[in-house]
C-alpha cells in the first residue's frame, strides 16, 4: 500500500508501542489506540493530521474490505500489518506538520485574511466572544490564573468528537506558535488539563499535538495563505471550514481572534 502522507508524530507514537486496538471507526478513517494515544489511519479527504497515516481514497477502501479490519492491526519491524496488507512506514517520509516561519506583518493580504475570517464568527458551534474578551483581550497584564480560567471554561466545551472550545483553542495556538501572545504557562497548563481527561480522546490528540506546535495540514495551509493571494486565502479557509460540521469554523475563529490580539503589533 502506498502511503500518501504520514503525520510527523506517527513514528514517535509507534516507537514504544506493542498492543494496537480499535478506538473508533468513521467513513474517512479509523482511530486506533496505541498505549494512551490515538493513531489515525484514513484517506486524504481532510488533509494530514500529525498523528495520522493517510492513503488515497481508493486504497483506503481496499483496507476497509480486509478481514477483521480494524480489529487486527499489528506492528512490524518496518510498519504496520493490516490483515494481509502492509504499510511500510520506514520508506514513507513525514509530512511537515509544523508551521513554517511566517511573519504576520501588516499587509493587504492580512487585511483580506481578516475580512474573510470575520465571516465565520456566526458559523461556530459556540459563541466565543464574551468570556474570552474578559479573560484574554480585556486583561492588560496577564496573570497566571488567566490560563486556569480559560482552560476550565473552554476545554471540552461543546458537542461532538472535537468540542467547539477545543477547536477554537487550536486556532489560538496556531497564531501563538508564530507570534506568542498567550500566557507563558498556557501550554503547560493545557497539558495538565488534558491529563485530567476533560475532553474527548480524539480532541485530546489534536490539542496535545497543537500544544507541541504540530497542526493539521489544513490549518497550516490557512496560515501559509496569509502571505499569498486573496484566492489562495479563500481556498485554504474554505478547505478548513468544510472539514467538519463546525469544527473548521471554530478553528478559523480561533485563528481570527489570535490575529486580533496581535493586530496592534503586526496586522
Amino acid at each position: 500500500m502506498n502511503i500518501k502522507w504520514k503525520g510527523d508524530l506517527v513514528d514517535e507514537l509507534l516507537v514504544n508501542s506493542s498492543e494496537i486496538t480499535c478506538h473508533s471507526q468513521f467513513t474517512h478513517g479509523v482511530n486506533l489506540r496505541v498505549a494512551n494515544q490515538l493513531l489515525f489511519i484514513g484517506d486524504d479527504q481532510k488533509g494530514c493530521v500529525p498523528f495520522g497515516i493517510h492513503l488515497s481514497k481508493n486504497e483506503f477502501q481496499i483496507i476497509n474490505h480486509q478481514p477483521d479490519w480494524p480489529n487486527k492491526v499489528k506492528k512490524t519491524a518496518t510498519g504496520l500489518l493490516l490483515g494481509d496488507l502492509k504499510l511500510d512506514l520506514v520508506q514513507s517520509s513525514s509530512y511537515p506538520n509544523r508551521l513554517p516561519d511566517i511573519q504576520l506583518r501588516k499587509s493587504q493580504e492580512m487585511t483580506v485574511a481578516n475580512q474573510i475570517l470575520n465571516e465565520y464568527l456566526k458559523k461556530t458551534g459556540y459563541d466565543f466572544s464574551p468570556l474570552f474578551t474578559d479573560l484574554i483581550f480585556g486583561t492588560a497584564n496577564l496573570q497566571s490564573h488567566t490560563s486556569d480560567q480559560y482552560l476550565a471554561y473552554y476545554i471540552g466545551r461543546g458537542l461532538g468528537l472535537t468540542p467547539a472550545g477545543d477547536d477554537f483553542t487550536i486556532g489560538l495556538l496556531a497564531i501563538d506558535t508564530i507570534q506568542p501572545f498567550l500566557p507563558k504557562d498556557f501550554r503547560s497548563k493545557l497539558e495538565q488539563t488534558l491529563s485530567d481527561k476533560r475532553t474527548t480522546d480524539v480532541s485530546e490528540s489534536y490539542l496535545a499535538s497543537a500544544s507541541r506546535g504540530h497542526f493539521s495540514s489544513l490549518v497550516i495551509e490557512v496560515i501559509k495563505s496569509f502571505a499569498s493571494s486573496k484566492q489562495a486565502i479563500e481556498t485554504a479557509v474554505l478547505a478548513l471550514a468544510n472539514s467538519g460540521s463546525t469544527s473548521g469554523s471554530d478553528t478559523l475563529v480561533g485563528i481570527y481572534y489570535g490575529l486580533q490580539h496581535i493586530q496592534p503589533k503586526t496586522v
